[in-house]
């Protein structure tokens, strides 16, 4: 057993899977785990921000199955959709170029916030082709499709949030992972798991992850998109697909069933919409990151604390020790490339750039 199968159990106890995947080492695993104190009682914080060091959080333990798909096929580019400050088309373009591969990332507006701009840079920086699409998610494929067509490049497409089955089996090991860190006493066995609920694969994967191990652990995945893109109704699809190709690929990897009692999707965090920056959000930034020493954001991971940190106040009288599964970077953003980059994006996408970018009302892509 190498070193790169020890460090993902998925790997070590389905050696089918690690024969048949295809797989790159990007991220540095296992994330640690670490103890915090809580509002009422601890609290356990996984810190999947730590994955990589060119750019880390969630999206990385899914591109090393994305892109290893890309490199299996001999593509020499890839390409992913995603509203204008997405952090997954921002690590589809650092980690495409770490591997020589070009990345063409379609992007559509969103309402800005502070952290638009720096993924904007970050994507420049990496030598991502920038491609302002628009409209419903037919329209928007149409519109890659038109212009993949022109390329001269075999290109590998990667679906928004890289949530796709191969994606989602990132987070298959990372449940493995958290039991393992369980079992060898890491931390404490949590009686809730929270986790944004985006495009779904690192909810559903951890999900499934933990079935696997034989942990019936709660998790609540706090919906943080529109419910065309994730909701209670679509997570059992992705959860069912992934788990029959996990077995198709290895016949020992159980037929593990959805339990809507375990994968519990909490609605009331979600706000006016996509990177809307709720009270609540807020304040469970500024809370994690002077208890906690950790940079979080109000679109994803905000979210997700905002439901953990108002249910151990409503708890108080029974206090629960809860894990929160952090999927933000901490990768701190370049000093270099702060000049005028405007020039780089379609004239749609400027504005995030200006110097005093202004708030706008239009909404992400709805699935």
């Amino acid at each position: 057993m190498n070193d790169q199968t020890a460090e993902r159990p998925l790997h070590s106890r389905f050696a089918g899977l690690a024969r048949k995947l295809p797989h790159l080492p990007l991220a540095t695993l296992p994330t640690p785990v670490r103890e915090v104190a809580g509002p009422v009682g601890g609290a356990t914080c996984k810190l999947d921000g730590a994955t990589a060091r060119a750019y880390g959080g969630n999206k990385v333990r899914k591109l090393e199955y994305l892109l290893g798909q890309a490199r299996s096929h001999a593509c020499t580019q890839v390409a992913t959709f995603g509203a204008a400050g997405s952090n997954h088309a921002t690590a589809t373009a650092v980690h495409a170029a770490a591997q020589g591969l070009r990345c063409v990332n379609f992007l559509s507006r969103q309402r800005a916030t502070k952290w638009v701009a720096g993924n904007l840079r970050r994507q420049i920086a990496a030598g991502a082709k920038i491609v302002y699409v628009d409209g419903d998610r037919a329209q928007r494929e149409r519109q890659a499709r038109d212009f993949l067509n022109g390329s001269a490049h075999k290109t590998w497409r990667i679906p928004m949030g890289g949530s796709s089955d191969a994606g989602t089996i990132g987070y298959v090991n990372a449940g493995m992972e958290l039991a393992r860190q369980i079992e060898q006493g890491d931390c404490r066995l949590p009686d809730r798991i929270y986790v944004p609920l985006g495009t779904m694969g690192t909810a559903v994967g951890i999900a499934i992850g933990l079935a696997c191990a034989g942990l019936r652990v709660p998790l609540h995945a706090v919906r943080v998109v529109h419910e065309t893109v994730g909701s209670r109704a679509l997570a059992p699809r992705l959860f069912e697909r992934t788990v029959r190709l996990l077995h198709a690929l290895d016949a020992s990897f159980p037929r593990i069933v959805f339990d809507p009692a375990v994968f519990v999707v909490r609605e009331e965090f979600f706000g006016n919409g996509y990177a809307h920056a709720t009270k609540d959000a807020v304040a469970a930034v500024s809370y994690a990151h002077t208890h906690w020493s950790l940079e979080l954001e109000t679109t994803y991971s905000g979210k997700a604390l905002a439901a953990l940190l108002a249910d151990a106040v409503r708890d108080q009288r029974a206090p629960r020790h809860a894990l929160f599964w952090s999927t933000y970077s901490a990768t701190p953003a370049p000093s270099s490339g702060t000049g005028d980059l405007r020039d780089k994006l379609p004239e749609p996408l400027r504005h995030y750039l200006a110097p005093t970018a202004p708030a706008i009302s239009a909404h992400p892509p709805r699935g």
